[in-house]
């Protein structure tokens, strides 16, 4: 899992968008144009679990969610073979889902 992804997402309403992040001993750190991500992650086998905090450094630019700046999402999915799936959520907003498809672009050793 340890490595350089680049995720593609799409919430169930139809927003969609990408970005990169580095996987490095259970922590993610990654990034788009607007905004930051920095999580943590625990891989069992090919069930991946992972928590993310999702911060805007621009003002005013739109998440996939629309118009909100700063949340959290849970998500669990599957990683095999350089590529993963995840379906999830933003804690405290269930209605606010995600799905994310992960591809591996490097190792970082």
């Amino acid at each position: 899992m340890e490595g350089f992804w680049t995720v593609v997402f799409q919430a169930a309403g139809g927003g969609t968008g990408g970005g990169v992040a580095i996987f490095r001993d259970g922590k993610i750190l990654g990034g788009d144009s607007a905004y930051q991500y920095q999580g943590t992650y625990q891989l069992d086998s090919d069930q991946l679990r992972a928590t993310v905090q999702v911060r805007s450094f621009i003002p005013n630019v739109p998440t996939v969610f629309g118009n909100t700046p700063n949340f959290t999402l849970q998500l669990e999915g599957r990683v095999k073979n350089g590529t993963g799936e995840a379906q999830g959520q933003v804690v405290g907003a269930p209605q606010l889902r995600i799905g994310i498809r992960l591809t591996k672009q490097a190792s970082l050793n």
